[in-house]
């Protein structure tokens, strides 16, 4: 979910694709980019 940023607009991409101000259950191999760094999500 998305807190807040200094810009407006600027969400976290989860596959490249912005995730806007609601929450967004992530799902197997998703890719999230935050502050321009990719971290990927394995569900264990």
């Amino acid at each position: 979910m998305h807190v807040e940023s200094a810009k407006e607009g600027d969400y976290p991409l989860v596959n490249g694709q912005a995730i806007g101000p609601q929450a967004r259950k992530l799902s197997d191999n998703d890719v999230v980019q935050l502050a321009g760094v990719k971290m990927g999500f394995f569900k264990s």
